[in-house]
């Protein structure tokens, strides 16, 4: 299981958020045709925790990662993309367990927002209307598979 389906599962499993954007929660670059408010999610880094010395006597890999997962949130106005962002961080900060649901299940050990500002209003493609959104970054730790150096 990816964590970015993980991750969109979860978020869309939040009654809150999708009384906000019904389906609209897409991955790396919202369209600029796309109805507001959406969010847009994409993984900024991933970095796999190294051990000295692991609990088997064995160096290298300790089976844990730390993911940084950035999401837009995007709407009609400053104070709408602001609720849809204190929407999202409502259901992903300090968040422990499972991310996603079914077979889109991934374990969370812990999830801390790192990070979050404004971004630029950009102009919708074909109108004249703009819309803004707020930037978050999340730092997600959850296991990965030990590269096994066959």
């Amino acid at each position: 299981m990816s964590l970015e389906t993980a991750f969109r599962q979860h978020l869309a499993d939040s009654t809150p958020l999708t009384a906000l954007v019904s389906t609209r929660i897409v991955p790396l670059r919202g369209s600029t045709k796309e109805a507001a408010p959406y969010i847009v999610y994409q993984v900024i880094s991933r970095v796999s925790v190294h051990h000295a010395t692991n609990p088997d006597g064995t160096t290298g890999a300790s089976g844990l990662a730390q993911t940084r997962v950035q999401v837009r949130s995007v709407a009609d106005t400053t104070l709408d993309a602001t609720a849809l962002a204190n929407a999202v961080r409502n259901r992903i900060q300090g968040y422990r367990g499972v991310l996603g649901s079914g077979a889109n299940q991934l374990r969370c050990e812990y999830c801390t927002m790192e990070n979050e500002f404004d971004d630029e209003p950009f102009q919708l493609e074909g109108s004249e209307r703009y819309v803004y959104s707020r930037i978050q970054d999340f730092s997600i730790w959850h296991p990965e598979s030990i590269p096994t150096l066959a």
